[in-house]
């Protein structure tokens, strides 16, 4: 990978220094690249000071020393980076910026990206609209991801400001923009917005595609407003947009989880006059409704249906709904004995499935189980 790149050049350049080997400009920027790729923050900064002492620092080495913070996401090493381009008369360029802006978003650090976005503008710089785009995405808070001390990733309402201050920068955004901020608002819960900014975007002239459309399936849904859910895909289908087995997957997640079980089983006829062929996950949501209905049966009914498939096998997710429709109706040994169907299927179990008969032993007290 670009990592062992970097670490291979670093190596070479530090056995040439050992060797008595004075390394020459076109050296140090060749190892800067490298490191650019790679990742290699600390060792940037030195290639940048080495440069700066033989008087040959240039507006390209600092973007590439700004690259080489993205991926260790080391964002106040590149603000340093900007006062240093500062302290040496050195002006900022798009790159160099957008370079520090990204490394920020990818940290988290949305409050400093709005912060560099204002200095960027009193300079006559603005950010580019892949900058926009991927800042947007960064909004999002996941509860998959432990939050660094200082993470400020605001969720709908940043995602929103990204929007109209692009807006007020003179880009212009596109249907991707917009499906990002819809996504954003969905993924923090408020559908509210979400459908404003959907119904917003369409008033600017720009046509929501397939994704967008299933972001705004999947906000609604997300809320438990099924029944809006619904009417958004039929005004999908209305405007001529064809779903897709992510829509069908979409819906089926959410009115499960709703416990709608009668619009679950219209959405799995809908897909099939549709003719779309479920997948794996499609199974695993049915399988995952019937496991909120209490319905294990069911459950098991689904799973046999597509393991007679010959193109999509049950995964850990598959296995996972199954576990739980078990553990609804606390009953336990069979919960417990999916993990050794699991096996059975070449199936290993994964973090989930130890936590869900763990934690459900825990809650029966069930000592010598969990």
């Amino acid at each position: 990978g670009n990592k062992g790149k970097w670490e291979a050049a670093v190596k070479a350049f530090q056995d040439a220094e050992a060797k008595h080997h004075k390394p020459t400009v076109s050296e140090i920027r060749a190892l800067l690249r490298a490191l650019a790729r790679g990742g290699g923050k600390g060792e940037a900064w030195a290639a940048v000071h080495r440069l700066r002492g033989m008087g040959a620092l240039t507006v390209f080495d600092y973007e590439y020393a700004l690259q080489a913070h993205e991926k260790p996401r080391h964002w106040s090493g590149a603000l340093k980076l900007l006062k240093h381009m500062d302290a040496n008369n050195i002006k900022w360029t798009v790159r160099a910026c957008n370079h520090a802006l990204l490394t920020c978003g990818f940290a988290g650090r949305l409050n400093d990206a709005f912060q560099l976005i204002r200095q960027m503008r009193e300079r006559g710089i603005n950010p580019a609209s892949g900058d926009y785009l991927q800042l947007i995405g960064e909004c999002v808070r996941s509860s998959k991801k432990v939050r660094d001390a200082g993470d400020s990733r605001g969720g709908s309402k940043q995602a929103m400001e990204l929007l109209q201050l692009m807006k007020q920068t003179g880009a212009k955004p596109d249907v991707r923009h917009f499906t990002a901020v819809v996504d954003a608002c969905g993924k923090a819960g408020d559908w509210i917005n979400a459908s404003n900014v959907f119904q917003q975007m369409r008033l600017e002239g720009i046509e929501p595609n397939v994704r967008t459309w299933n972001a705004l399936l999947d906000a609604i849904g997300n809320a438990g407003q099924v029944e809006k859910m619904l009417a958004a895909y039929k005004e999908m289908c209305a405007a001529g947009e064809q779903p897709g087995v992510v829509a069908m997957n979409t819906m089926l997640d959410h009115a499960g989880a709703a416990g709608e079980m009668d619009t679950v089983k219209d959405i799995w006829r809908e897909m099939h006059d549709r003719q779309l062929e479920p997948n794996a996950y499609s199974y695993s949501a049915l399988i995952n409704c019937y496991a909120m209905a209490k319905q294990p049966d069911k459950a098991e009914g689904v799973l046999a249906k597509m393991v007679q498939s010959a193109t999509i096998k049950p995964n850990a997710i598959t296995f996972n709904s199954i576990m739980k429709a078990y553990i609804k109706v606390e009953r336990l040994d069979d919960a417990e004995h999916v993990i050794s169907r699991m096996r059975t299927a070449g199936v290993q179990p994964d973090l989930q499935t130890w936590n869900g008969i763990i934690h459900a032993a825990d809650a029966a007290d069930d000592l010598k189980r969990a």
